[in-house]
């Protein structure tokens, strides 16, 4: 990727933010972090700790010329629901903070990281292009959609360049497995420490699922693109594949060489059926293709858990 920019990342000590500065900051990039907590050291990476309820240190992080890639988010989809007016409070007017202080600030541009696997909904058609209509069924999934919405009022009233991405089920190494935010790494990592795998639903549902070096590889692209005045602003980032619930226990099995145990829940309401998202546009626009498989993202989760593992990790299979 080719970005000439300071690029500060919001939710920089997350699961993707992590994976994008350190790669952002081996091609030379000048990277600042910011997020509530300090993440692990990072060569070459700036740390600011703060909030986003917090207009002073919003302020203090963006910079005329600068990109911004927003990634902070306290809740994920079935934890949205429990405190809907918390999620708004947290995320969403944290979002319009930090939209008001990239116009003020006259940043390059913002990407937003926004969520293909929730604000879409139940979808109509597969695979889901990014004008069909949006209808999500959870609160995280109407808050990452109104701040898209937000985002494309400054950039009429406001001139604040932006792109939005709206990713797949995103999973891969370095991801906290207890979060629950993604079934393959949620999946991988009970059957690595032998323990029973739960299913919510019959195992039907399909997910697009993107390895976060693939996600990463999108971030940059947009960040290098000129979409011009009239180009497309939003975009599907997944492989148009769905994998099923199933599916991803019988990949696992392969990958590990034994059959993983499995229990069955009854389905839950934040979980749409299918989700398997068309990425024509962004691979139209800057070429970008996933190149990671869910066999071999697994087999990499596994590696990095099976190279860090104590004995208690392993389980007792």
């Amino acid at each position: 990727m080719t970005v000439e920019a300071r690029v500060v990342i919001t939710g920089g000590a997350g699961f993707i933010g992590r994976h994008l500065a350190q790669r952002l900051a081996a091609d030379g990039v000048s990277v600042l972090v910011f997020d509530r907590v300090r993440p692990p050291a990072i060569s070459g990476v700036e740390t600011v700790v703060g909030d986003l309820s917090d207009d002073r240190a919003v302020r203090s992080i963006v910079a005329p010329g600068a990109a911004v890639v927003h990634l902070a988010w306290t809740t994920i989809p079935a934890t949205s629901d429990e405190d809907p007016a918390a999620d708004l409070s947290d995320n969403l007017l944290g979002s319009v903070r930090l939209w008001e202080a990239c116009a003020a600030a006259s940043v390059r541009r913002v990407v937003y990281v926004s969520s293909g696997g929730t604000v879409y909904g139940n979808a109509q058609t597969l695979p889901i292009r990014e004008d069909d209509p949006t209808e999500p069924i959870c609160a995280y999934g109407l808050s990452k959609l109104a701040a898209e919405k937000y985002l494309g009022l400054f950039r009429r009233l406001r001139k604040l360049d932006s792109v939005i991405l709206r990713p797949g089920n995103a999973y891969g190494p370095g991801q906290d497995p207890r979060r629950g935010q993604s079934a393959a790494t949620v999946f991988a990592y009970r059957a690595f420490r032998n323990e029973p795998i739960t299913i919510w639903g019959d195992g039907s549902a399909t997910r697009d699922l993107l390895y976060v070096d693939d996600l990463v590889d999108a971030i940059g692209r947009v960040l290098a693109h000129d979409p011009g005045a009239d180009g497309p602003r939003v975009f599907n980032v997944g492989t148009g594949r769905g994998t099923s619930l199933r599916e991803l226990v019988e990949t696992i099995g392969r990958v590990m060489g034994r059959a993983p145990e499995v229990s069955y829940a009854p389905r839950r309401a934040t979980d749409v059926s299918a989700n398997v998202l068309d990425a024509s546009r962004l691979r139209e626009c800057t070429g970008w293709t996933p190149r990671v498989s869910v066999a071999e993202g697994i087999r990499r989760m596994l590696d990095a858990w099976g190279a860090t593992a104590t004995k208690s990790d392993r389980g007792r299979g």
